[in-house]
């Protein structure tokens, strides 16, 4: 009776559980887990900043997220505006189309991006002048 009801259902399930998304969800999630973790305990997770007190390009990205997860969306954007950027506007977006377009076709359209020279330029001057932001504002 099901499989009359959904006959769909089944292909989207199988891409939903492809190993590929398997794989990226234990990631994400054991990385979430142990940088919860090191927050809680208070410890300051960049190698950089600790080695030689100069905080790296996403130093704050950990404490912009817990701010954006209590709400604080201008306080989350104030503490690391590159990883805000990234998270509220790309990941979604990326997201959908990978959705509606299907991995195999966002993995070419990616692929043609990144053999752009403007893009790596763009991704290069987004990264040294948040780079320059976290420095200032002392991260």
């Amino acid at each position: 009776m099901i499989r009359a009801v959904m006959p769909g259902m089944r292909a989207v399930f199988r891409r939903i559980c492809s190993p590929d998304v398997v794989r990226v969800v234990l990631t994400v999630g054991i990385v979430a887990g142990c940088v919860a973790v090191a927050h809680v305990l208070g410890l300051t997770l960049c190698p950089l900043k600790r080695l030689l007190g100069v905080p790296c390009p996403t130093c704050g990205a950990t404490r912009a997220v817990v701010l954006l997860l209590r709400g604080d969306i201008c306080g989350a954007f104030a503490m690391q505006p590159l990883v805000m950027v990234v998270l509220v506007l790309l990941a979604p977006a990326l997201a959908v189309a990978g959705v509606a377009v299907g991995g195999f076709r966002l993995k070419r359209l990616l692929a043609a991006w990144t053999r752009r020279p403007l893009f790596w330029w763009v991704i290069a001057v987004a990264v040294l002048a948040n780079w320059c932001y976290v420095v200032a504002r002392g991260n």
